[in-house]
Order: structure tokens, then sequence, then C-alpha cells
């Protein structure tokens, strides 16, 4: 590894949570929070439940068929549900926030 290569070791291995979108309590007790990062170069969603990472999309998605009011979904093992609102409200500050890095 040459000297100028050492940055390459802090680069985004963990997500750096830039703020939290949202948070939300299931109906199993448990507090979901969906917050902004910055993982492996880029800005996504992330879905934290309890503190804990949960793998899955970087954006809410739809779902196949919708359940009352909840119509989008995040997470893998749990996945979280989430209504029209909170998804428009997840997707439109993870936009914003590609559309000014991209400037």
């Amino acid at each position: 590894m040459s000297n100028l290569d050492w940055y390459k070791l802090y680069a985004d291995e963990e997500p750096i949570v830039e703020r939290e979108l949202l948070n939300k309590v299931l109906s199993n007790g448990a507090l979901a929070t969906f917050a902004l990062v910055r993982h492996q170069g880029e800005y996504k969603a992330m879905l934290y439940v309890n503190g804990k990472r949960v793998n899955g999309p970087p954006l809410p998605q739809p779902l196949a068929s919708s359940r009352d009011d909840v119509t989008h979904w995040m997470g893998n093992k749990p996945g979280v549900g989430l209504t029209a609102s909170e998804a428009d409200r997840i997707i439109d500050a993870v936009l914003e926030r590609r559309d000014r890095c991209a400037l």
C-alpha cells in the first residue's frame, strides 16, 4: 500500500448517519428509525430497529398489494411498513441530498 492509499482504509465501510428522517414505534413496541446515511460512496435511506442496522433497499419500495394505509416497505427481516406520505418524505430527503451532492 502506498502512502497515498491510506484513506481507503476509512472509506465508508460503516454508514455515516447524516440525520434521522423518521422515527416510528412498531406494533411490537420496537423503535424503527429511518436515517439519511452515506454508505459506500452514495446517499441512501437506512433502517435501524432499536438502534441496530437492518439491511435492505436504499429507498422505500412499493408493496405488491397495499394493506390499509401501508403502501411501502423497507428493511429485510424485519421489514417495516410505511404510509405513502412517510415513504415520500424519506424518498424526497434522499433524492434532494443526492442532487445537492451532484452539483
